[in-house]
């Protein structure tokens, strides 16, 4: 006899309890065997099993038939409907698997989230009436598992961590200036005259920059301006209003440049600003709603004419 622990056996097995419900429902173990798909020997072992763990006989067996003990009766009704509400909750989780519901909570940079994920949000709140999304934005890096957030887009260069990250594509960054500002004051041909004009700046970045052409040759330049910030949001639009030269990711200047707001100026001259991610704690498991919503973000990605095309 096993020993029972608060009234649960010890290691207790409710595959032999929904199998001795179905030897009751199919009226016998070979019934039961047939409607599960398994053997026989199986069947019989596992109510034995179940029979030792309660310490009590369920089944009274002969030739002919099979037929209930008071206790097996009782054990019965009393299974039945609770196993059946087990079930049931089987399949309505599988449901919310099937169709994607629920909460889903995302952190993004406030300019990629403005230009670009913002409308991709909408349209998929569209397409999934019973998604609900929570979306935090902000540049700052957030502590995923501790902000209870289930993904994260980063833009640029990514730091080593313990998440998984899944590169969603290429960006790039394009020096800029408006025709205003190249008409009063001359179009630099190399990254070194940059440093005899004005260049809005991100704060804490772009100071010292690195550039490499096509022959790879290097060029470092250390630039000034009169306006330093750290909102790209700012930085476009001191840009487009004529204030001085910019460095804007793709996302965000494509389509001034489109328009003539904006001209791309040392084409022949780039350097490395980083990819596009999305990232979510390793710990977990990836639900139905991130990966619908992943997929339906890396779809129209691949349809936006700023994202450089890979071979």
């Amino acid at each position: 006899m096993r020993q029972i622990v608060k009234g649960w056996p010890v290691a207790f097995d409710f595959n032999q309890t929904y199998i001795f419900i179905k030897i009751v429902e199919c009226g016998s173990i070979s019934n039961a065997a047939r409607n599960l798909n398994m053997p026989k020997a199986t069947i019989s072992r596992k109510l034995a099993q179940l029979e030792e763990s309660l310490a009590i006989q369920l089944v009274k067996r002969t030739t002919r038939k099979l037929t209930l003990t008071d206790a097996g009766q009782s054990y019965f009704q009393k299974c039945q409907p609770i196993m059946q509400e087990m079930l049931e909750a089987n399949r309505f989780v599988s449901q919310l698997q099937d169709e994607p519901q629920g909460m889903l909570r995302i952190t993004a940079p406030i300019n990629f989230a403005d230009r670009f994920l913002g409308d991709i949000v909408v349209d998929f709140l569209r397409h999934y009436p019973k998604i609900q999304v929570d979306m935090s934005l902000s540049d700052r890096l957030f502590d995923l598992i501790e902000s209870n957030i289930d993904l994260a887009f980063r833009v640029g260069k990514l730091n080593d961590s313990t998440y998984i990250a899944r590169r969603l594509g290429g960006t790039q960054q394009f020096v800029v200036a408006s025709p205003d500002y190249l008409q009063q004051h001359g179009t630099p041909k190399e990254p070194k005259e940059l440093e005899a004009h004005n260049v809005v700046g991100y704060s804490g970045s772009y100071r010292s920059i690195q550039f490499t052409n096509q022959d790879n040759h290097q060029q470092t330049v250390n630039v000034a301006g009169r306006l330093c910030v750290n909102h790209l949001s700012l930085m476009h639009l001191a840009c487009v209003s004529g204030l001085g030269i910019s460095i804007l990711p793709t996302f965000l200047c494509h389509q001034d440049l489109v328009d003539g707001r904006l001209v791309r100026i040392l084409e022949d001259w780039h350097w490395n600003f980083g990819d596009i991610y999305a990232i979510y704690p390793g710990q977990r498991h990836l639900s139905n709603n991130v990966r619908v919503f992943l997929d339906f973000v890396i779809e129209r990605l691949a349809e936006q004419p700023w994202l450089p095309k890979e071979t």
